[in-house]
C-alpha cells in the first residue's frame, strides 16, 4: 500500500484530496497520507482533510510515498514537482472510476483525470497533465507534458496540444489542429486554425489575442 502525498493545499489540493477517493487503486493500491504546502497553516480554517505533513521546499520522500501535484498554475506545478522529484519522490496519477479509457489510450506519470471524462481510443496524453472532468479526447489525439484541461472541454480526433497549454473550460479544439507550446485557449472557445506557441486565444471562432 503506497501513501499519497498531495503537493499544495490550497481548494484545489483539497478538491483532490477528496476526488483521490473516486480514483482507481484508492483503498487498495494507495490511501492519502497528507498534503505539504509550505503556507503557514493553509487548512486552518477547514475540517475533515487529512493533515499538513511538512513543506514542499524541504520534504524528504519516504520509502512508501507517492506523490500528486495539485497546484493549478502550470509554471507553479512544474516547479514544485521538479523540487520533489529532484529529491528521489515517485510520482503516480490519478484517474477517475467513472471515466473512460478506449483502446490504446495512454496516460503519463503525475496525471489527474477527474471523473466524467471519456479518452477515445490511441490518444496519448503526456506526464502531469490535469483534465477536470467532463473532458472529451479524440482518438489519435496528443496532449503534451504539464497541460490544464478545465471543465468539458473537447479535442476532436488528432488533434495535437502542445506542452504547457491551458484549455479554460468547454473550450473545443477542431480535428487535427495544432495549439503550440504554452499557449491559452480561453472559455468556449472554438478552435478551427492552429494556434501558434505561447499565444492566448478566445471567441468562436477563435482568435488570437493581439
Amino acid at each position: 500500500m503506497k501513501n499519497l502525498i498531495i503537493i499544495g493545499a490550497g481548494g484545489y489540493g483539497r478538491e483532490v484530496s477528496e476526488f483521490a477517493k473516486e480514483a482507481h487503486g484508492y483503498g487498495n493500491e494507495f490511501i492519502v497520507k497528507g498534503f505539504i504546502d509550505d503556507t503557514e497553516d493553509p487548512l486552518d480554517r477547514f475540517r475533515g482533510y487529512p493533515p499538513v505533513i511538512g513543506r514542499i521546499t524541504d520534504y524528504k520522500p519516504q520509502h512508501d510515498d507517492v506523490f500528486v501535484c495539485a497546484i493549478g498554475d502550470i509554471s507553479g506545478r512544474k516547479k514544485c514537482t521538479e523540487m520533489v522529484v529532484a529529491r528521489g519522490g515517485e510520482f503516480i496519477s490519478l484517474v477517475g472510476i467513472y471515466s473512460t479509457l478506449r483502446q490504446g489510450a495512454h496516460i503519463g506519470r503525475g496525471c489527474i483525470i477527474q471523473n466524467v471524462c471519456n479518452l477515445s481510443c490511441d490518444c496519448v496524453v503526456g506526464d502531469h497533465v490535469h483534465m477536470q472532468g467532463g473532458d472529451v479526447i479524440g482518438h489519435d489525439v496528443c496532449i503534451g507534458n504539464w497541460c490544464h484541461l478545465h471543465t468539458g472541454v473537447h479535442l476532436g480526433g488528432g488533434a495535437f496540444i502542445g506542452e504547457g497549454v491551458h484549455l479554460y473550460p468547454y473550450a473545443i479544439v477542431h480535428p487535427r489542429k495544432k495549439v503550440g507550446n504554452y499557449a491559452t485557449v480561453g472559455a468556449g472557445a472554438f478552435v478551427i486554425r492552429n494556434i501558434p506557441a505561447h499565444r492566448t486565444a478566445y471567441g468562436n471562432p477563435a482568435k488570437l489575442l493581439l
